[in-house]
């Protein structure tokens, strides 16, 4: 990851022009080392040995009009719909980095200290990049806190696959692209096929069974399959001291919740075997997402 330079207080910039000596020849001054003492060469080219680097010496132009504020390309940006937006304005604090895009360097990116740092594929294109923005799409997606039935687990799976299938694409259309001459030759083969198969793996993540409901004691009569006579309050006898009819002089009758067996079956499953169950699910789903097969 390039190296993110943190500045307390962002200034006022202005453009630069470059420092002329006494004849009006820019200065230039010679590069150096990290030692600071030995000079920085070219690369020896044809037998040849390196040449001095010099960079020409630039100032900022304050008699200038001042150029536009450094923008934030955080999304989204912890101040974006505010009066200053995106705009990094002075005093305030921030980080930049400058990711590496040819021999030359590449192009400073600021955010405002407040906002994320860069994640590794808002900067880079490269297969390592990308596979870690799948997995990290993914994580969001494996949450198993709302997992309730079979289909939810199955639907989170599916729409990781998504996310392997969308790369694997990207990764085909650049292979398919390139002259047949290359075609054969290219890494993009090994790439493909190895994005196939993880998308296969993930696709194909072995899911374990929803669990199923499971007979418990019945509430209304604690397990018993008979609850107290409600005509005769239990006692046997109706009015007349005869045995009551409802319960044939027994007292008790058959609880009508359990229909007498002591037992129900819930509508729904136990909730932990449910949580269970889920993060079961998400573990499986989120091995197969991290076993890239490259």
């Amino acid at each position: 990851m390039p190296r993110i330079t943190h500045v307390k207080r962002a200034q006022v910039r202005y453009p630069t022009v470059k420092v002329l000596d006494n004849d009006g020849n820019p200065v230039k001054v010679q590069v150096m080392r990290k030692d600071g003492v030995t000079p920085k060469l070219t690369r020896p080219k044809h037998g040849r040995p390196g040449r001095p680097i010099y960079m020409t010496r630039t100032v900022a132009d304050r008699t200038a009009d001042p150029l536009p504020p450094y923008q934030c390309d955080a999304s989204p940006c912890k101040y974006q719909g505010t009066e200053g937006g995106r705009a990094i304005l002075p005093g305030m604090a921030y980080k930049h980095i400058t990711p590496r895009s040819g021999p030359y360097g590449g192009r400073q990116r600021n955010r405002h200290e407040e906002c994320p740092n860069w994640q590794p594929w808002e900067y880079s294109g490269s297969l390592s990049a990308r596979i870690g923005q799948v997995q990290h799409e993914a994580a969001d997606l494996l949450d198993p806190s709302s997992w309730t039935e079979q289909s939810d687990a199955e639907s989170a799976r599916d729409e990781v696959a998504a996310l392997v299938q969308e790369l694997l694409d990207e990764k085909q259309g650049n292979l398919d692209n390139m002259p047949d001459g290359l075609r054969d030759a290219s890494e993009l083969n090994d790439q493909v096929d190895a994005l196939e198969q993880w998308h296969s793996d993930v696709e194909g993540a072995d899911l374990p069974d929803f669990p199923d409901t499971e007979e418990e004691d019945c509430g209304d009569c604690d397990g018993e399959g008979t609850v107290d006579c409600g005509t005769c309050d239990a006692s046997g006898e109706d009015g007349a001291g005869d045995p009551c009819e409802d319960c044939d002089g027994e007292g008790t009758v058959d609880c009508a919740n359990c229909e007498g067996t002591g037992t129900v079956e819930p509508e729904e499953p136990d909730q932990d075997a449910v949580a269970g169950w889920a993060q079961e699910a998400a573990d499986a789903i989120q091995s197969a997402v991290d076993e890239v097969p490259l």
